[in-house]
């Protein structure tokens, strides 16, 4: 299987690929990433592929990769969303966006035993921002706290329930453009 396009979105097609890629896309993959992701990670990271994007020129310009992250509760388990974007597709509007909840959704749909929800980590310190910050609970995420390294976690649960308590290490994220 190579992948099975779900949307088309301001002109990039958003295609499904959950893992299961033939050669081509995978040296694609393989090339995108070749100034983003370490050598050792790439052959990990594409068995973990949810979606791909494609500009009109049928380039590939974002994907998404999900695995099931470390514990941030002894009894909670997450799917752990990456987006990465080429520079020109970043700022189509609302596409960054479109692409995480769709994303997302995928990984809630999967029902896996073992992950009760998905977590998104905003590394990139452009979006840790207030106008991000309530686009992220618009589109449902809520704000768990800033994880040990500083970054901003953000999370939705399976069944739609609240983490009440932070998990160890983190620390409470300010409330600066959390409220819808």
């Amino acid at each position: 299987m190579n992948s099975v396009h779900i949307q088309t979105f301001r002109g990039h097609s958003i295609h499904a690929v959950d893992g299961q890629c033939e050669e081509a896309l995978r040296n694609e993959i393989l090339h995108f990433w070749q100034d983003m992701v370490s050598p050792q990670d790439m052959q990990q990271r594409l068995s973990e592929v949810v979606l791909v994007v494609r500009n009109s020129s049928d380039e590939l310009v974002g994907l998404t990769t999900g695995f099931l992250g470390v514990p941030l509760k002894p009894d909670l388990k997450f799917w752990y969303l990456r987006i990465s974007f080429a520079p020109g597709a970043r700022g189509v509007f609302r596409l960054p966006r479109r692409v995480a909840t769709l994303t997302r959704d995928r990984l809630l749909a999967r029902r896996h035993p073992q992950a009760d929800g998905v977590a998104i980590v905003l590394e990139n310190s452009k979006l840790r921002q207030p106008s991000i910050r309530r686009l992220l609970v618009n589109e449902g995420w809520k704000p768990l706290g800033k994880g040990p390294l500083g970054n901003e976690v953000w999370y939705v649960c399976a069944d739609g329930s609240e983490i009440d308590v932070l998990p160890e290490g983190f620390t409470a994220m300010p409330e600066k453009g959390i409220s819808k």
